[in-house]
């Protein structure tokens, strides 16, 4: 039975790094015991650049940062990828792009699910993430980085649950309708919201 989360085998390796005298203490059959008996997960992996993606995925020589034969091989239950959008003006023709783009990329993560049904599922709960790594599969936690695609639109998060996405970021480097951010750039107003927006808070 898997025990605990992802930050058990980071703090391992972590304090065997810090304390040589516990790195002798700790075989490497011992970390891997742990890493079997963790739930090991990975909240946050950005897709790949260039972001010209294509329902069946990204463009071919991209840079990734969680392969499929790098996730098994490393172990991991769960996935989060991300569905990201730079924050940019706020203007409705720059917001209709933010939304093609969320879009594309929200259709590749469903595909790369659905093209490799073998070794991963997206997970909807946390009973899903249990149930997909117990089979040996990776589950697939989507996650929206900067609400910016919604525009002024709270409820247009309901179409994205309604799609997979399961974790949310407000804000990225930019203030947007939703919430003031903490790396906030030069066009934005200093505390503009003073936090969340009223519809942030929606």
């Amino acid at each position: 039975m898997k025990l605990f989360a992802s930050g058990a085998v980071a703090l391992l390796l972590a304090t065997t790094a810090l304390s040589p005298a516990f790195a002798q203490a700790v075989s490497p059959d011992r970390v891997a015991a742990v890493h079997r008996a963790a739930l090991v997960i990975d909240p946050h992996v950005d897709l790949p650049a260039p972001y010209d993606w294509t329902a069946d995925g990204p463009p071919k020589g991209a840079p990734d940062q969680a392969s499929l034969d790098r996730l098994k091989a490393g172990g991991f239950d769960a996935v989060g990828l991300s569905v990201f959008v730079s924050q940019s003006d706020r203007t409705p023709e720059k917001t209709a792009a933010a939304r093609t783009e969320a879009r594309t990329k929200l259709a590749a993560i469903q595909s790369l699910a659905a093209n490799n049904r073998n070794a991963v599922e997206i997970a909807r709960t946390a009973a899903d993430v249990r149930r997909i790594s117990g089979q040996g599969k990776t589950a697939v936690l989507i996650g929206l980085l900067n609400a910016y695609p919604l525009g002024r639109n709270a409820a247009a998060l309901e179409d994205y649950a309604r799609q997979g996405v399961r974790l949310v970021g407000l804000t990225h480097a930019g203030n947007n309708d939703f919430a003031d951010s903490s790396r906030p750039q030069p066009r934005d107003r200093p505390f503009e919201h003073g936090g969340l927006s009223p519809a942030g808070r929606e």
